[in-house]
């Protein structure tokens, strides 16, 4: 694989990375669920570690004031759109300290390849090698994030993208009615334009010339 340019302070780039073979790896909620949250946990070193934090969360504890509020370390990366597949996940991230998106990454594939590989029983690696990143140009950005949040429809498990609980498109489309919306600086965008925006251009998304070398597939 070429080798990549460092990330650079201030820009967003569209990161991505997928399963050794097309090998599904988020199969049950729990394991979407699992990636779902780690998505803003990982973007600062938590003072709590994430395997504890899930705990909480799955056994409706209340969490100890200040995990996600007041979490201690500065962000290394601001996530503005995201979306969990079952062989790959799309990011679109900011860069908020040198090597940030590199150790954010680092951070939640190893934490998901322990996760899967301890639920169901298995060893090795889970990912296909190092994650894929490309700048984006502030022109792109809401294009980029119509066409992340379309995987779900245009791999045909769902026929409207708001039907899929696993990525920012609620955040959105909705703005207000995710339990995660405050987890991520989606575009400032109204939410009834947005919705027409992506679902009027699903027919032709895949061919789509402007963003087609970003896709990273």
């Amino acid at each position: 694989m070429k080798r990549q340019k460092k990330a650079e302070n201030g820009k967003i780039y569209h990161v991505y990375n997928k399963s050794i073979s097309k090998y599904v790896i988020f199969r049950t909620p729990s394991d979407y669920e699992r990636m779902k949250h780690a998505l803003p946990f990982f973007t600062r070193k938590r003072k709590m570690p994430f395997s504890k934090y899930m705990l909480y969360r799955e056994s409706n504890y209340r969490l100890p004031g200040g995990i996600m509020d007041n979490p201690g370390d500065g962000a290394i990366v601001d996530i503005i759109a995201y979306c969990i597949m079952p062989t790959h996940i799309h990011i679109l991230a900011r860069q908020l300290e040198e090597g940030g998106i590199s150790r954010y990454m680092n951070r939640i594939l190893n934490s998901y390849t322990k996760h899967f590989n301890m639920s169901h029983n298995r060893r090795g690696p889970l990912w296909e090698g190092r994650f894929r990143k490309a700048f984006l140009d502030d022109r792109l950005l809401l294009e980029i994030t119509r066409y992340i949040h379309l995987n779900p429809v245009l791999s045909f498990i769902v026929d409207d993208p708001g039907k899929w609980e696993y990525s920012s498109y609620r955040q959105y489309a909705y703005r207000g009615k995710d339990d995660s919306s405050h987890e991520i600086s989606a575009l400032k965008v109204d939410p009834a334009g947005y919705r027409k925006y992506v679902k009027d251009n699903i027919s032709f998304q895949k061919g789509l010339e402007t963003i087609r070398p970003l896709l990273l597939e």
